[in-house]
């Protein structure tokens, strides 16, 4: 297992999430707990990571974190076919607007249920944004199931996993989604990317 394969999930984890608990990072990288706390606690001793203890205990990265990171993100975009990334970031751009004026929508009109058979069909859609950043790499696969897990959880009459922030709600992914395809392709946001 090279650097990039063994050492970049986690950090670009805590990149993408900024701070984070095991059990998110695991559910981020698709990685099993266990795996996931070896390597936050050998990003500790490291120096690339800090972890906070107390009501809200999690991980971040370090400024030399933020470093090791940038580099092996740089060796992992060197590695693969960048233009199919970016064209998988493409579609995604397509869906990022009609999104968010669903979102509003269903912030703003009182949660009406047409929004989440409107959900349904970007989702899908969603589905195949990220199975063409995974054919690059494999690492966005595990969007898929945090989109399915969210939009299965507001079926089910969870309002929340819709736009409720850091609950894992569809939006929550879809934010990391976005971060996570700007920075793999080192890109910075602009007008056509929106907020």
């Amino acid at each position: 297992m090279d650097a990039v394969t063994a050492g970049l999930p986690v950090l670009h984890a805590l990149r993408v999430k900024g701070f984070a608990g095991a059990g998110a990072v695991a559910e981020a990288t698709g990685l099993d707990l266990a795996v996931v706390e070896t390597r936050l606690e050998a990003a500790v001793a490291a120096g690339q990571a800090t972890r906070r203890d107390g009501m809200v205990s999690g991980w971040r990265l370090t400024a030399d974190g933020r470093e090791v990171h940038a580099a092996l993100l740089a060796e992992e975009l060197a590695a693969l076919d960048a233009a199919a990334l970016g064209a998988a970031y493409e579609g995604f751009v397509a869906l990022n607007e009609p999104f968010k004026v669903l979102c509003t929508r269903w912030q703003t009109d009182g949660q009406p249920p047409a929004c989440i058979g409107e959900l349904a069909v970007i989702h899908a859609s969603a589905l195949r944004v990220v199975a063409a950043a995974a054919e690059p790499a494999p690492r966005f696969a595990s969007y898929e199931q945090r989109f399915v897990a969210a939009l299965d959880r507001l079926r089910a009459g969870d309002t929340s996993a819709f736009t409720a922030p850091l609950t894992g709600s569809y939006h929550d992914v879809w934010m990391e989604l976005h971060h996570d395809l700007l920075l793999t392709l080192d890109r910075q946001r602009d007008a056509a990317d929106g907020d």
